[in-house]
């Protein structure tokens, strides 16, 4: 079964689509800022989630904790969100949160886990990092172009292709010479591992 979280008006065929809104066609009202999940453990073996999670309040180390909780082992998580660099990231009416690629990079660090306070005592880290990548435009959603292919279309194509070369070095340097990163993307691997959570545990979490 695939989970896709705050689908909007994007419905995917063979995909559980939920969304907070239930003006949108969805197959389950869910708002995921109410913790625990309405899911079992174990049940999805790929998340998708697109321009949804910067609008979520407060720490996001429970949420992401759920995700890893109702995956299957080695299930993926595909996450798409607004670039930091880019303008549209600081929209302060409706978003909640600013996203680097590195910043991800403690969901794949276990000792990022340990020094948060009340956290779960995992013995790995929660994800392994599979791909991440920056979109100087927001092109596609659901296999649907949004753009028209025209000679900007392709020269954001080619920015893009070149911050992927190295995305740590566009983020350190050069990510604003360019007008900003409207997107980017990362997909992380659920790392297994024998973990009971108890009851509650995001009430502990100190962050």
């Amino acid at each position: 079964m695939k989970l896709h979280l705050g689908c909007g008006t994007h419905y995917r065929k063979g995909w559980l689509n939920v969304d907070l809104n239930n003006k949108c066609k969805v197959d389950k009202v869910v708002n995921l800022q109410e913790m625990p999940l309405p899911f079992r453990d174990n049940c999805f073996t790929h998340i998708y989630t697109a321009h949804t999670i910067e609008h979520i309040r407060g720490d996001l180390l429970p949420l992401m904790i759920e995700l890893w909780r109702i995956l299957k082992p080695n299930g993926f998580l595909e996450i798409r969100v607004p670039h930091f660099s880019h303008y549209s990231s600081l929209d302060g009416f409706t978003h909640k949160q600013v996203f680097s690629i590195n910043g991800f990079a403690a969901m794949t660090d276990l000792s990022f886990i340990d020094a948060v306070p009340g956290t779960p005592e995992f013995k790995k880290p929660l994800f392994k990092l599979v791909s991440a990548k920056l979109m100087h435009q927001r092109v596609e959603d659901n296999n649907q172009i949004l753009v028209d292919k025209n000679f900007y279309y392709y020269i954001a194509k080619f920015i893009s292709f070149l911050a992927n070369l190295n995305t740590n070095l566009c983020e350190k340097i050069w990510c604003y010479w360019v007008g900003g990163f409207q997107e980017m993307q990362i997909v992380l691997k659920k790392v297994p591992q024998e973990m009971k959570l108890k009851n509650k545990y995001w009430e502990d979490i100190v962050n």
